[in-house]
């Protein structure tokens, strides 16, 4: 089996900032609303019970993906592949 790398252009971005360029370069208005961890976390088990075989909006797991912050470590890519981002 091999091994899974994180591969990006090794700057920070916010989620929010990803979602403002996305939207942007669909010419399309992004609508964002600030709602608690609870309060988001409470709406997408509402969502998830009742979206009657659809796919919700988003999910739990989707929620606590969003609210928490990450970043991707690319030392292996860059140590066993000599990955070397170009920006």
């Amino acid at each position: 089996f091999g091994k899974a790398y994180n591969i990006s252009n090794d700057e920070p971005l916010q989620v929010l900032e990803l979602y403002q360029m996305l939207f942007h370069e669909l010419n399309e208005p992004l609508q964002t609303k600030n709602l608690s961890y609870k309060t988001a976390n409470a709406l997408a088990w509402f969502l998830e019970c009742f979206s009657f075989g659809r796919e919700p909006r988003f999910t739990r797991y989707s929620i606590g993906v969003l609210s928490k912050s990450q970043t991707l470590n690319l030392t292996a890519a860059k140590q066993e592949l000599g990955y070397n981002p170009h920006v």
